[in-house]
């Protein structure tokens, strides 16, 4: 990850590790076809960048040989709607969908669901789903979404004390915290294989 401002302070979730315990799951599970649903990225300067999350994922699926252009969806907004349209659209282009899919956020992870449910497309029986951030939500949804917990209370909290402390010593280096997280495992993504 490159950072503009050496001297800045960051406090950042550590994306690759987010994805890489995704992953991780969806393979002790036996599943091999593994898509990615997110949004396009951001704009930065006058360019678009890809998410964090989309990048680790391809890098992953790249390095292992199995990533698949065909089970890459995109859209511009990260809405419980837009992940439901999203849905509604690759149901209707009849595309075949992979056995697993890792979602950028739960929004869009639970409005996809929701597709999922209307067309009777079993979850996980068909396909397992883990999502990202882990909402309050996510626990509450047939079958719960299994996802990545990023702690963004956390984030805030040490953002405010790296300020303060830089403000109370007049420190002049930045500082890169790294947020760690957690995987969440619910119903959505099935059982484990391993023992």
């Amino acid at each position: 990850m490159r950072y503009i401002f050496i001297n800045a302070d960051y406090v950042v979730n550590d994306f690759e590790s987010i994805v890489n315990k995704a992953l991780d799951c969806f393979e002790d599970r036996g599943y091999e076809e593994i898509g990615y649903i997110g949004t396009y990225g951001i704009e930065i300067y006058g360019s678009l960048k890809a998410d964090r999350r989309y990048l680790a994922f391809k890098n992953r699926m790249e390095e292992n040989g199995r990533f698949r252009e065909e089970f890459i969806w995109l859209t511009k907004n990260s809405l419980v709607r837009d992940g439901y349209e999203l849905g509604k659209k690759i149901i209707k282009e009849k595309r075949r969908l992979p056995r697993a899919i890792f979602v950028e956020n739960d929004n869009l992870a639970i409005g996809f669901l929701r597709t999922l449910k209307e067309n009777a497309i079993s979850v996980p029986g068909e396909i397992a789903l883990i999502g990202c951030n882990d909402i309050q939500a996510a626990a509450f949804v047939t079958p719960p979404l299994t996802s990545v917990k990023i702690y963004n209370d956390v984030t805030g909290i040490m953002s405010a004390r790296l300020l303060m402390e830089r403000l109370l010593t007049g420190r002049k280096e930045g500082v890169k915290l790294i947020v760690p997280n957690r995987l969440v495992v619910r119903g959505s993504c099935g059982e484990s294989r391993v023992v």
